[in-house]
């Protein structure tokens, strides 16, 4: 089953915790982050149909000046990315 979801939030108070499935873990964007864009583009790849490089994860999100590495979270299962989540601030 493959699900994407967009939420606004306008109050940080009122986002949810993050709930993980059981024998699921939760990968932050720390340590040795060099594997990182290549989960995010596998589950991406997944969720649209198309091929979705890592090198579009780092030109438009890594390198942006609103990246937040505690924002990024990635849902694994014995270390395949299954789903990711993250916060990005919005124009408005």
């Amino acid at each position: 089953m493959v699900e994407a979801a967009t939420f606004s939030f306008t109050a940080w108070d009122k986002i949810p915790e993050l709930e993980v499935p059981y024998l699921c873990e939760t990968w932050t964007w720390q340590g040795d982050t060099s594997v990182l864009p290549h989960k995010w583009s596998e589950v991406i790849s997944s969720v649209t149909g198309k091929e979705v490089s890592s090198k579009e994860l780092k030109e438009n999100y890594v390198k942006h000046a609103s990246f937040d590495p505690d924002g990024f979270y990635f849902i694994t299962y014995r270390s395949h990315a299954i789903g990711i989540g993250y916060l990005w601030p919005s124009d408005t």
